[in-house]
């Protein structure tokens, strides 16, 4: 018996130590892809727009300010901060390759952008859409902040917390919330923290509406484009 199981042992330990080595590999396979994309959108979008220079958070608000209102989506967009990067070209992946099914798992945040992507850009220019070029689109349509911004101030008139590495608060003339991070000794601004009450407005609609919001999207992204024709099939990859 014991001639027996000893190899039987042997090779369970091996198979066990493959597996655990070929886990390993593939675990950082996806840990330096996930790398190269974010370093990937960070060139994208940095290439050519002015790097934010700004020390304080008032500074980096009057900058940033600037760019919009004198149309520099881009140089305006490198003031997005990482997490706001990282969405949106997870989101564009979205675009790209997902299905019904597995866009409905995802975040209603996830799912508004990846169905406004697709219903804005063809799907030619999908397959190459950046997340520098979507951020300045994004900006330059108002879809996340509008020209309200010029009535605003470079201060925060509420502070709702904030720390040294991270701020948020409702500006001059303002009643919305805007969160700031400092990265890398630079004041960031996380377009990413409009969401909560953008993704509430949204759902206010549809109940308004009497639908489920996924269906109500279709009426939303009609309204905020000026009742432009969809680009695609919203819930299918193109």
């Amino acid at each position: 018996m014991k001639n027996i199981l000893f190899p039987v042992l042997f090779l369970s330990a091996l198979f066990a130590c493959h597996d655990k080595a070929q886990e390993d590999r593939f675990q950082k396979a996806a840990e330096t892809q996930e790398q190269e994309l974010k370093e990937e959108a960070k060139r994208d979008f940095l290439a050519d727009a002015e790097e934010p220079e700004s020390s304080t958070p008032s500074l980096s608000i009057k900058e940033f300010r600037r760019l919009y209102l004198e149309n520099k989506w881009d140089s305006a967009a490198a003031y997005a901060d990482s997490t706001s990067v990282n969405f949106f070209t997870q989101t564009i992946k979205l675009a790209k390759t997902a299905d019904s099914l597995t866009l409905s798992k995802e975040s209603l945040a996830h799912r508004f952008y990846t169905v406004y992507i697709r219903h804005r850009f063809p799907a030619p220019e999908i397959k190459k859409l950046t997340t520098g070029r979507l951020l300045a689109y994004i900006l330059e349509n108002g879809v996340i902040i509008n020209k309200s911004l010029e009535e605003a101030g470079d201060h925060f008139d509420h502070v709702v917390s904030g720390d040294e590495e991270r701020v948020c608060g409702s500006l001059e003339k303002t009643i919305n919330v805007i969160c700031m991070n400092k990265e890398n000794e630079r004041w960031l601004i996380s377009f990413t923290s409009f969401f909560d009450r953008q993704m509430q407005s949204l759902k206010d609609m549809a109940k308004y509406r009497e639908m489920p919001v996924n269906d109500y999207m279709k009426y939303a992204m009609a309204e905020i484009t000026n009742y432009a024709e969809a680009q695609n099939p919203l819930w299918k990859n193109p």
